[in-house]
């Protein structure tokens, strides 16, 4: 490189090197929003939230209406002072995911499970009582 240049590349690559600096040293805490996965039986819908590192205790369900709402918050760990962290690809925050139910689902018998980081809502259907006396005749 030519000492031309020089003066020019400090000048571009100071405030760029200050930035990734701060940057690469900030956790990213942005809106959590776990995946889910939903699954239909003949007797139930099931939901599988993808929750890893959130305590169980930090996880709520409810159902307002037809309206279930899963929510809760990710929190990030910065109990370790001696640590500068250079890169966090993991999300956290707080998330808040809501699925209307059908009509035909039993909301008095809903089942919530956490295991491994993965919360499963089982969503028994209601037995349709039309469909329960319908024979058919050849």
């Amino acid at each position: 490189m030519s000492n031309d240049l020089k003066p020019f590349q400090t000048l571009w690559m100071k405030p760029f090197d200050k930035w990734f600096d701060e940057f690469m040293q900030m956790p990213t805490v942005n809106n959590f929003s776990p995946k889910v996965d939903i699954a239909e039986t003949k007797e139930a819908f099931e939901l599988s939230v993808q929750l890893p590192g959130v305590n169980k205790e930090d996880i709520k369900v409810e159902l307002d209406g037809n309206l279930l709402t899963i929510s809760g918050e990710r929190k990030f760990n910065k109990e370790e002072s001696d640590k500068t962290w250079r890169k966090v690809e993991s999300f956290y925050g707080a998330f808040s995911r809501s699925f209307t139910l059908p009509d035909n689902v039993d909301k008095e018998n809903i089942k919530a499970n956490s295991k491994d980081g993965i919360l499963l809502i089982s969503i028994p259907k209601k037995l349709d009582e039309k469909k329960a006396n319908l024979i058919t005749i050849e």
